[in-house]
């Protein structure tokens, strides 16, 4: 019979403390984490290899199609920067910049800081000499699996403490990595920090660890345009824990304005580049987004792509169906509530665009799919559509294809 290791006492050196911890939780994280993210992995770059033999796409960016790259002629590395990897890219190098009138003229005030700062912070540790586009990029694929592996990590320790079910924590997980556009998680984008910081701030509310909640819940704030929507979870988990009497509410709630204070800080930011607070919203009116009721953008959406739209909206349906069982069978109809509001604001923009990138990180949806895994023919097809859904979009992908 084996026994769980002790922990170390407080006083212990940490080094002592982190090989405990690795002990105690090695199994797992192996299995439902690290194994199946280096599979993964492993068979994107076989296709990135694959897609080298195949002309490239039509791409704005005329000489990068023809020659094969983009940001460095090390294509394995390559290949994880398309698209709107070149806006990070930007702001790495430039900072926050308008190109122009800021409701017409696209520009990178519309992306949120905190990946290509943390990328900008673990490239500057480079010793100078070296190409620098390629050192920014190694960075910013290194920052992003990294990221990864540890939303990984934090997603199967909230779902496993969510469902009291360690299968649906392993299959959330596996669902999240085989999902039709998993490998944005590995590429210059920010979904892996979304991911990360948002099973952060979860796993910590689980956890009644409020400081720590909105922490994490202030990163995603500055990660994505929709971090800031983490409060609502966050917040009703709160009143829950307090039994939702405000007489039992206490100092330690105030944490909780770290998130609008992040996002202020980040528009005041933007202020003094462009003299608008609020530019960071008014840059999505130049990627031509207007409003337009759910059905009319589900139904008709537009700047229809006849390969990738079909499928943005068939996991709207899904997905929408997924946060809808959520918001009745998790433990807290917090978490269903948050679904919808990640899944909803698109819906009114008339596009569909990049929707299937935007719910790989809808955090309750893959809990409801996990949950829907324990049918076994139901995981089958799950584990057999997805990743070979995964493999042909990566595959457009190298080859510049828009995909989301």
């Amino acid at each position: 019979m084996t026994t769980t290791p002790a922990s170390p006492p407080s006083s212990a050196p940490f080094t002592q403390r982190l090989a405990a911890a690795w002990q105690r939780q090695r199994g797992w994280l192996w299995t439902d984490v690290l194994a199946v993210f280096l599979l993964t992995r492993l068979a994107l770059i076989g296709i990135a290899l694959l897609a080298r033999t195949f002309p490239n796409a039509d791409y704005p960016i005329a000489a990068a199609a023809e020659r094969g790259w983009q940001f460095t002629p090390v294509r394995l590395l390559d290949v994880w920067g398309r698209w709107d990897s070149g806006w990070y890219f930007d702001i790495i190098e430039n900072g926050y910049l308008a190109r122009g009138d800021i409701r017409t003229v696209q520009s990178n005030l519309g992306f949120f800081p905190l990946y290509p700062y943390l990328v900008k912070a673990l490239a500057a540790l480079v010793p100078a000499g070296l190409d620098r586009a390629t050192v920014i990029m190694a960075c910013g694929v290194l920052m992003s699996n990294l990221l990864l592996i540890g939303g990984l990590a934090l997603t199967r320790q909230w779902v496993a403490t969510l469902t009291g079910d360690e299968g649906t924590a392993r299959r959330a997980v596996l669902y999240l990595l085989l999902f039709p556009t998993g490998f944005f998680f590995s590429a210059f984008y920010t979904e892996s920090t979304f991911l990360c910081c948002a099973a952060a701030a979860l796993l910590a509310a689980q956890r009644r660890a409020w400081f720590w909640a909105a922490v994490a819940g202030a990163l995603l704030t500055l990660s994505r345009p929709l971090g800031i929507l983490i409060g609502v979870p966050l917040a009703w988990q709160y009143a829950e824990a307090a039994g939702w009497n405000p007489r039992r509410l206490r100092w330690d709630a105030l944490w909780f304005l770290l998130l609008p204070a992040a996002f202020l800080a980040f528009c005041y930011y933007e202020y003094t580049r462009t003299g608008d607070f609020l530019a960071t919203l008014h840059h999505h009116q130049a990627w031509a987004r207007g409003f337009a009721w759910p059905w009319q953008t589900l139904l008709h959406p537009l700047g229809m792509i006849p390969y990738i739209t079909p499928l943005e909206q068939a996991l709207t349906v899904v997905f929408g169906a997924a946060a809808l069982w959520a918001l009745v069978k998790l433990p807290s109809p917090a978490f269903g509530l948050w679904a919808l509001l990640l899944i909803a604001p698109p819906l009114f923009t008339g596009q569909l665009t990049s929707t299937s990138r935007y719910y790989a990180v809808v955090l309750p949806a893959f809990v409801a799919l996990a949950q829907w895994g324990r049918r076994p023919l139901f995981d089958l097809a799950l584990t057999t559509l997805m990743p070979m859904t995964q493999a042909l979009l990566f595959f457009l992908w190298c080859l510049f294809y828009w995909v989301a």
